[in-house]
């Protein structure tokens, strides 16, 4: 290293304020941190010096919603006395207008002053909070999309390897070094899958945790548009991209582990290794870099249908459903209490507004406002000369009761939103029927050319058209195929027919399509 650059290391190690990074570890960081906040909130209303007195009522009201515990202003005195010593604070000076006398020395009347170099601090961990933020909802919705990009690009680029011959020993250096760059390529896209796959999951378990946090939390009113946006506009349109994405992932990773690549994977496998031992910058063991077989394998279940995946889409649907659910009655709730202040408000104006003739109609209504409820039980009422006569015993009657045979109810099992689940379930099951014995692994495939075995498939069959032609909402969205009748959008009219031992089939020769796959109808 030169001896220039040597000093300026020097001179950087040097200018670190440790001390005034002190705040940032200790084990009152979050009061610590509240305070400075609170100082660099007057700072950017161009109000360097603060009155002791008015932080500290400040502090008692905030540091308490990020430190456990009681605050005291024996315990903001502390804070603040320890900040100082750190350089976070200037020295405090004293307010010159509050003292009266020499006796207001020894009271706590000070000015504090947030230091420089903690205000570069602190606006620096602002921005990485924003940017976190920022990626979250920036980065997330792209990222399966650019690992369902790669991981195609990897599966064509298998099939074009297994397509052609591997290079002989004599080949030109232009050809070998082409095949070994493709091989090169091939574990790379997979390895960026891999990662891309990772980071989506990590986003998604975050912001799930986001709406939990949100949902317990309190609710601020300037606040409450934004969440029901960001809900609208993120959630829904995430978890249906995410969906389709998963279901390509899905199908592109079972391509790829397909016996004809099973070759091409491993010369892929075999190349990286040897390239690995032949560099001499690489430090680390060819194992450190994970199979493209197995990363493609740990993709499938991940993937698959009620997978990891699906589970985490479910979580944050269901965390968006309590947010919307807490968030519309709290309004309602806030539109109702205004209602009744605006109401009593009305009412007030009215009696101010009174004359000295109303005040007798006035006092009525206030009285019965507040006066208690009668209850009448007994419709034959006496007078004041006459007294009512009294009631009559209850007459009784000879019933015979019915010996009870059954077994009592048993209680109900389970959790909220259970029934949400078995039924999103139910039509993921019904969609892997179609699939497997309709589609086929087509696109588009008639009923006539399904393979049905038996009496079970023909009611499963019977399931998955009724659920198609009477589900109705965002239901609809999680089967994975649509139902087209005869007649329609070029679909013949003729019928299919199904005779089996147990059993006969006699119905419309339906046409079924993946959702998505350019049908209009259903």
């Amino acid at each position: 290293m030169a001896a220039d650059a040597l000093g300026d290391l020097h001179a950087l190690v040097g200018a670190i304020p440790v001390d005034k990074l002190r705040f940032l570890t200790a084990e009152r960081h979050r009061a610590y941190a509240a305070v400075l906040w609170m100082l660099l909130g007057h700072r950017r209303s161009h109000e360097i010096e603060v009155y002791y007195d008015d932080l500290m009522i400040e502090a008692l009201s905030v540091v308490p919603s990020v430190e456990p515990g009681a605050y005291t202003p024996d315990a903001f005195r502390s804070d603040v006395k320890q900040l100082e010593d750190w350089g976070n604070l200037a020295p405090r000076r004293l307010e010159p207008r509050r003292i009266e006398t020499l006796a207001d020395r020894s009271l706590q009347k000070f000015l504090c002053r947030l230091d420089d170099e903690t205000v570069a601090i602190l606006e620096f961990l602002e921005g990485r909070s924003r940017a976190a933020a920022a990626a979250l909802s920036d980065r997330g919705r792209h990222l399966l999309r650019d690992a369902a990009e790669r991981l195609a690009e990897a599966l064509r680029l298998a099939q074009k390897l297994a397509r052609d011959q591997p290079a002989p020993d004599g080949a030109s250096a232009a050809n070998a070094a082409a095949h070994a760059d493709d091989l090169l390529r091939l574990s790379y896209l997979c390895l960026e899958v891999d990662r891309k796959v990772d980071d989506a999951a990590r986003e998604l378990a975050a912001f799930d945790a986001a709406l939990v946090g949100f949902a317990v939390s309190p609710f601020r009113m300037e606040a409450l548009a934004e969440v029901v946006d960001r809900l609208e506009r993120y959630v829904e349109d995430y978890v249906a991209e995410a969906t389709e994405r998963a279901r390509s992932l899905h199908r592109t990773a079972r391509k790829l582990l397909l016996p004809a690549l099973d070759g091409v994977l491993a010369r892929s496998r075999e190349h990286v290794e040897r390239r690995m031992r032949d560099d001499p910058l690489f430090a680390g063991s060819p194992g450190a870099v994970r199979d493209v077989r197995q990363i493609v394998g740990e993709l499938i279940p991940f993937f698959a249908p009620g997978g990891r995946f699906e589970t985490l889409l479910e979580r944050v649907h269901g965390a968006a459903r309590d947010v919307v659910r807490r968030v519309h009655k709290h309004v309602e709730n806030v539109r109702a209490r205004n209602i009744r202040i605006e109401t009593l408000r009305d009412r007030s104006r009215e009696m101010a507004r009174l004359g000295d003739e109303d005040l007798v109609a006035a006092n009525t209504w206030v009285n019965g406002l507040f006066t208690s409820a009668h209850v009448v039980t007994d419709l034959r009422c006496g007078t004041p000369g006459e007294r009512a006569a009294l009631p009559r015993p209850k007459r009784r009657y000879e019933t015979r009761r019915a010996v009870h045979r059954g077994e009592f109810l048993a209680d109900k099992r389970g959790i909220p939103g259970q029934s949400h689940a078995l039924e999103r379930l139910r039509l993921l099951q019904l969609g892997r029927f179609v699939d497997e014995k309709i589609l086929q692994g087509a696109r588009r495939a008639s009923l006539g050319a399904a393979a049905l075995t038996g009496v079970d498939d023909f009611r499963s069959l019977l399931e998955a058209v009724k659920v198609h032609d009477l589900r109705a909402g965002r239901a609809k969205k999680i089967l994975s195929y649509r139902v087209i009748r005869p007649g329609t959008d070029g679909a013949p009219t003729a019928r299919a027919r199904f005779i089996l031992s147990d059993g006969h089939l006699d119905a419309p020769d339906l046409v079924f399509t993946r959702a998505g796959s350019g049908s209009r109808h259903g």
